[in-house]
C-alpha cells in the first residue's frame, strides 16, 4: 500500500496515518484487512464512533485509508464501498450574535435594514438611524 500512496503523491504524514489506520483495523479483528467483509468494516466504523469516540475528521481519515486500500490496492469497485464505509458529516457550528446588554434600541446597527439577534436568537428588525428623505 505504501508504494501506491507514494506513486500517487501522498505526503509522508498522510502515508503514516493511512498505514496506522489499517494496522488498527487488522489488530481490531486479528485478521488481514483484505480478508474482512463489508459487515466487519461497518462494525469497525461504528467502533470508532461509539467506543473510541473519535471526531468526524479522525473517522474520515480512517474511512479514507480503508477506501484507498480497497480500491487502489485490492481493486474493489469504489461504488461498492459507500455503504460499508460512509463518510461522517461534519458539524457546522454557526456563531451566535450577541450584543453587550442585549439588542440595540437606538436604531443604529451600522447598516441600513440590518438584522441582529438577542439571547433567544429571534431576529429583531433594526431600523436605520436616519430615515431616508421622502420625495
Amino acid at each position: 500500500m505504501k508504494e501506491e500512496l507514494v506513486l500517487r503523491g501522498y505526503s509522508e504524514r498522510t502515508i503514516e496515518i493511512y498505514l496506522s489506520h489499517l494496522k488498527r483495523l487488522a489488530r481490531h479483528f486479528n485478521q488481514r484487512p483484505d480478508q474482512l467483509d463489508d459487515e466487519q468494516l461497518r462494525t469497525y466504523v461504528l467502533h470508532l464512533h461509539l467506543e473510541l469516540k473519535l471526531g468526524y475528521s479522525g473517522i474520515n481519515q480512517a474511512v479514507s485509508a480503508m477506501r484507498f486500500f480497497y480500491t487502489h490496492v485490492i481493486g474493489r469497485c469504489p461504488d461498492s464501498l459507500h455503504k460499508p464505509l460512509p463518510r461522517t458529516r461534519s458539524v457546522i457550528k454557526r456563531p451566535r450574535v450577541y450584543s453587550p446588554g442585549g439588542p440595540r434600541t437606538d436604531g443604529f446597527s451600522g447598516q441600513e435594514n440590518d438584522w441582529q439577534e438577542d439571547d433567544s436568537t429571534a431576529p429583531i428588525r433594526v431600523q436605520p438611524r436616519f430615515p431616508k428623505p421622502q420625495d
